[in-house]
């Protein structure tokens, strides 16, 4: 695996690893029983990417609580509705960016069909009354 490669991964295994807090927070405050049970799944799927890519890199990283304090403001400041939009956005954001490394890295492409199936979730959920 080139130096470059390497980086790029390890930006995708963070961000997954970043995100399962904000989802935890998000199914914690979400009042609907199905909500909660998709957001949590995402988070499961999160764990397993993680995971996935730590054994394809032989590396880890730490969880940051960046992306939690923001999407705790953001949430305050546009809603559950406005913020799943956002979470969407960058779930669809995320699955271009890692397609374009399917070529060198063939078993991204489980992470890159979850990432738009997320996004499509987060889009369903926020239509929800």
């Amino acid at each position: 695996m080139n130096n470059n490669g390497q980086k790029e991964l390890l930006k995708i295994m963070q961000y997954a690893s970043d995100s399962i807090p904000v989802y935890e927070m998000m199914a914690g405050k979400a009042k609907d029983p199905r909500v909660r049970e998709a957001l949590l799944k995402i988070r499961d799927d999160k764990q397993s990417h993680v995971s996935l890519m730590e054994r394809q890199t032989g590396t880890t990283v730490k969880q940051g609580k960046g992306d939690r304090r923001f999407f705790t403001v953001i949430r305050g400041v546009f809603g559950l509705k406005g913020t799943m939009n956002m979470m969407a956005q960058s779930e669809y954001d995320a699955a271009n960016e890692h397609e374009k490394l399917t070529g060198t890295y063939p078993w991204l492409k489980r992470i890159v069909q979850d990432e738009r199936r997320h996004g499509d979730t987060l889009v369903r959920l926020k239509k929800m009354k």
